[in-house]
């Protein structure tokens, strides 16, 4: 595991690395899973 960002700069990269390291098909699936936790947030009010 990596050391805690030190600054912003190292914060930057480790933000960077944590963005290009998540799958492609994460936000395919956030994406279509959209209209159901929509329903479930209209249905909760």
């Amino acid at each position: 595991m990596d050391p805690q960002p030190r600054n912003l700069a190292q914060l930057a990269t480790a933000l960077e690395s944590a963005w290009l390291n998540i799958p492609v098909n994460t936000f395919g699936n956030l994406i279509d899973s959209l209209p159901a936790r929509l329903a479930a947030v209209r249905s909760a009010k």
